[in-house]
């Protein structure tokens, strides 16, 4: 366990040194952007691959039972959470690196960005929820909340990063989205755009959802279905 929560320390930490304090610029004033995108890629992979090591060796401490209506639940969370990161890479984002010119046209808040602006976010995020409500252990409360910290932690920063980069330009797509799904819709400062979203982002997502459930016994070792 000990080694799990050095993991996730390290890698939660070292997400949010490098990418929202002053140590980024310090560090980019060195080596230039194009070299600190490299060596922070690097070093996200392997601690990610450490955390989920640890994870994976750590002894399993029960803390509640994970029946039929937790899962069941994980299953309907799990949706949203495909259709998110799905929807999230297959449509231009105004919010990734390098995105100035995405976020500069009249129509950046388009697709899935009209539900929230932080899709991708959010489907890691539901992920980690689901696995969490579905696992009910000690070491998975570790690494899923880790994620979850993360998540919240990285919008911040980049939102942040964002406005100070891109000043009226990231101000404008903020007045026409939010960053909890639909409420931007509720408020009435932007309509649900599905023509942007378009049936076959949704169809890719079903295609992917039925795959991560069949795939699941061969490729975590365990069956999501409930028995």
């Amino acid at each position: 366990m000990t080694m799990l929560i050095i993991a996730c320390v390290v890698f939660v930490g070292g997400h949010i040194l490098l990418s929202g304090t002053p140590v980024r610029g310090m560090i980019v004033n060195v080596i230039g952007e194009t070299a600190f995108l490299g060596l922070f890629s690097v070093i996200a992979l392997a601690s990610i691959v450490w955390m989920a090591w640890a994870y994976s060796n750590t002894d399993y401490v029960a803390l509640w039972h994970a029946g039929h209506a937790l899962k069941g639940i994980a299953w309907l969370v799990m949706v949203p959470a495909v259709i998110f990161v799905v929807c999230g890479n297959a449509t231009p984002n105004p919010s990734s690196v390098g995105s100035e010119k995405v976020l500069e046209r009249d129509d950046a808040a388009r697709g899935i960005f009209s539900v929230t602006r932080h899709p991708l976010m959010w489907g890691i995020a539901l992920w980690a929820a689901a696995h969490l409500l579905a696992n009910g252990d000690l070491a998975s409360l570790i690494f899923f909340a880790s994620l979850l910290v993360l998540v919240f932690a990285g919008v911040a920063s980049q939102e942040a990063k964002k406005k100070a980069k891109m000043g009226e330009a990231w101000d404008r797509f903020a007045a026409a989205t939010s960053f909890v799904p639909f409420v931007a819709i509720v408020e009435r400062r932007r309509s649900l755009d599905w023509k942007g979203i378009g049936w076959w982002r949704l169809g890719l997502s079903v295609v992917i959802y039925a795959a991560l459930v069949l795939l699941h016994p061969w490729v975590i070792g365990v069956s999501p279905i409930p028995s």
